[in-house]
């Protein structure tokens, strides 16, 4: 694999760790609105695939480095960076299992307008992760901004105003004592996941300039 090339050649290093980040976002989203824990255990198997996929591009990063000298070593570092950052979000990911098991296993009802809210940010992340793995494809530097300026702070600042908004509706008595926190903690974990998606498309654009 040659990292001097652009970023759109290295599709096969990342593309079935977003591929399969997909996945779980979708079992993450089936999982809430069916009220599923079989599907929370699905989307924990689908972590341990995962993993063996960072595993082999860790390797292969490695093996690369320790060849590499200059510019052609930072981007390869700043590679390593990407896979760093897909990580925490596949961690994050997998932290959401953590609240919604508790959701699912206590039957504790979210309010019709904090579901929504949930739903919307399950598929904005669907569109955030697919459109990492066009840019891993096409090396689309469109697409890359969209996340950076657009896609990404948009997601993360609806994170937020959705917890103000909960603030809210525990004060009116709208939303229950008890389901405050889980909806809160699925919240801040699809926040982190939004904060990090935007580095990967900001280190994958840092990459494509410098190779250019």
């Amino acid at each position: 694999m040659g990292f001097t090339e652009p970023v759109g050649n290295q599709s096969d290093l990342f593309g079935a760790v977003v591929d399969n980040l997909s996945i779980m976002v979708e079992m993450a989203r089936s999982a809430f609105n069916h009220q599923c824990r079989q599907m929370l255990d699905e989307m924990e198997h689908q972590k341990g695939i995962i993993e063996e996929e960072f595993s082999l591009a860790t390797e292969r990063i490695e093996n690369q480095l320790s060849g590499l000298s200059g510019e052609a070593h930072v981007r390869v570092l700043k590679l390593h960076s990407v896979l760093s950052h897909l990580q925490i979000v596949t961690e994050a990911l997998s932290e959401l299992t953590h609240p919604l098991r508790r959701q699912i296993g206590d039957g504790i009802p979210f309010s019709p307008k904090a579901c929504s809210q949930v739903n919307e940010l399950f598929q904005r992340h669907l569109d955030i992760i697919r459109t990492l793995a066009d840019i891993l494809k096409t090396d689309n530097d469109i697409l890359k901004t969209y996340i950076i300026d657009d896609k990404g702070p948009h997601l993360s600042n609806l994170c937020m105003e959705f917890a103000t908004d909960h603030e809210a509706r525990l004060i009116e008595g709208l939303c229950t004592p008890h389901a405050a926190p889980l909806y809160l903690g699925i919240l801040d974990c699809l926040k982190v996941m939004a904060q990090h998606e935007i580095s990967v498309a900001r280190l994958l654009r840092e990459i494509s300039h410098q190779a250019g």
